[in-house]
């Protein structure tokens, strides 16, 4: 939901739909998206909402889609702001893709999380920034950016991830069909049965 009122909602091949409460109004390829395929929103600290696609990243100028061309025209399918104003990307399915958008350049990340964490491959299934300030990158493995460099942080079933902040400090972390906390280097895995895989966690 934006300052406006208005419920976004992201669809696959569909684009992109603004609910004002009564009716629906549909944003497409016809109106500057890059893809119908839309997998993020993300509404930044001055209002502006950006969409994470299958082909690239865009923001809305108006009744208009812009795409954010300093961005690689990748497969965008996670989206964060951090404390700093930096839009987070993450994405990839032929291979990750991480970086971060500062409003003036992109630095892209994906080749220093391949070789830190010696994993290719595999999409983003979370992004978030814990109390001490450092990103938290999750996708085959997980890996922590603390403003200058990536560390990979061995968590459990080395499977498709997704990362929360924690209110305690750290990270929730679920991967397959567990969940747990990782906190001042410990991870706590908490006996919770889960039917399925996750996929997101809202702390």
């Amino acid at each position: 939901e934006d300052a406006d009122g208005y419920l976004w909602i992201a669809t696959i091949s569909g684009g992109v739909c603004r609910f004002d409460g009564e009716s629906f109004r549909t944003y497409t390829t016809r109106d500057g998206l890059p893809s119908d395929d839309v997998y993020a929103l993300c509404i930044d600290r001055f209002g502006r909402l950006w969409c994470g696609t299958l082909a690239g990243l865009c923001w809305l100028d108006g009744e208009r889609f812009r795409p954010a061309e300093a961005v690689p025209a990748m497969h965008v399918n996670f989206l964060f702001e951090d404390s700093r104003g930096w839009l987070w990307t993450g994405g990839g399915f032929d291979g990750t893709c991480f970086g971060f958008w500062d409003g003036e350049s992109y630095t892209d990340l994906s080749k220093d999380y391949e070789s830190t964490t010696g994993s290719g491959g595999g999409a983003c299934w979370g992004l978030c920034e814990d109390q001490d300030g450092a990103v938290w990158l999750a996708a085959r493995h997980v890996a922590r950016w603390d403003g200058g460099t990536l560390e990979h942080i061995d968590l459990p079933h080395h499977h498709n991830h997704t990362i929360a902040a924690h209110p305690g400090g750290g990270v929730w972390h679920a991967s397959g069909g567990s969940i747990g906390t990782w906190r001042d280097g410990t991870y706590e895995s908490l006996e919770i049965p889960l039917a399925s895989s996750v996929r997101k966690i809202l702390p």
